[in-house]
């Protein structure tokens, strides 16, 4: 027998009363689970709705499925993207960790919550597609692996050239020849800013990093340098070329990417964030992280939608302990909050 398709909307409410109402264990990924108090009192909720409730109280047999699905998730998948005055937030959770069978999806909309199973991926793809693209093309190869710390700094740094370029864009003149000081590297690292125009306050809000001080950041400089990132002419720091590349593809973002990914395994939780910033030029940045290190490498529009349909497919195949992405921290977030 096929199970038929469900589509249907509730509100976060009614999503944490049902969980309630259906009176079985919860699992550590469940989105039906309360995480706060104001959550806690929702679930005390009674659900009254017939699209979701039969007339003799009970939930309707054909949405039963799904909910079993929902209440102990053995996998989940989070997939946001806000760019362009769009935003499309999904959950995806998965029954089995290694299949995508039987996955229920839970998608903000302006409708509410809507619950979709089998989860909803196609209308996904094609409006990704229409914002992220689907090119081959990419202009900078770089593949890092820093410290938490010397990737702020980088950043730091990428903002620092970014003004240059826009200063000398708006005053119609040539882009200048790139230098930069410790105290504008430092200014852009400590900036207090919501405009996720900017790489560094974004970085540290992904992250949620303490504040960096000024003999960090030095550290950070020489630690670049070492690298071959940044080189210093006296008290000048001249960034390399690459730097300087990607400065100039991401002179205006157009786009972030979140993917999040989560499974059952030896009976707990384990997560891995991943992070796309997307430039006007179509330059796709990407990052995944631990509570050590980043992964930061260069992308096509076409390797990221690649990347995000094979999560999808298999989210536990993103967490391998041989896997192309870091091992989650230790002390892994609980799960996808956004939706639930």
């Amino acid at each position: 027998m096929v199970t038929p398709a469900i589509g249907i909307y509730l509100t976060q409410q009614q999503l944490f009363a049902l969980g309630n109402q259906l009176g079985i264990r919860l699992g550590p990924l469940s989105p039906l689970k309360p995480k706060t108090s104001e959550q806690q009192a929702m679930a005390k909720e009674r659900v009254l709705s017939p699209s979701l409730m039969g007339a003799d109280g009970k939930m309707r047999p054909e949405l039963l499925p799904a909910f079993k699905t929902l209440t102990n998730p053995q996998a989940y998948a989070l997939l946001a993207y806000m760019g362009r005055s769009f935003l499309l937030e999904t959950v995806y959770y998965y029954p089995d960790a290694t299949t995508a069978n039987g996955n229920v999806s839970l998608t903000d909309t302006d409708e509410g919550l809507k619950l979709s199973s089998p989860g909803v991926k196609e209308d996904v793809f094609t409006l990704l597609g229409q914002y992220i693209g689907e090119t081959l093309l990419r202009r900078t190869e770089y593949d890092f692996n820093l410290p938490l710390m010397d990737a702020w700094v980088l950043f730091g740094v990428v903002d620092s050239c970014r003004r240059k370029m826009l200063n000398a864009v708006l005053d119609y003149a040539p882009l200048p020849n790139i230098e930069v000081s410790l105290d504008e590297i430092y200014a852009a690292i400590s900036v207090e800013s919501n405009n996720m125009q900017w790489f560094s306050p974004y970085f540290e809000g992904c992250l949620s990093l303490a504040q960096i001080s000024y003999s960090d950041t030095q550290v950070g400089i020489q630690n670049l340098i070492d690298k071959d990132l940044l080189h210093l002419q006296g008290d000048t720091i001249i960034p390399a070329e690459s730097v300087v590349r990607i400065a100039d593809e991401f002179l205006v973002i157009d786009g972030h990417l979140r993917l999040r990914t989560g499974m059952i395994k030896g009976g707990q939780p384990q997560h891995v964030d991943m992070r796309a910033i997307q430039g006007r030029s179509g330059a796709i940045m990407f990052w995944s992280y631990d509570d050590q290190a980043i992964d930061l490498i260069s992308l096509s529009p076409a390797q990221l939608m690649l990347i995000i349909s094979s999560i999808i497919e298999n989210p536990a195949a993103h967490l391998a302990d041989d896997g192309v992405l870091p091992r989650p921290p230790v002390n892994s977030p609980p799960p996808p909050e956004s939706l639930s």
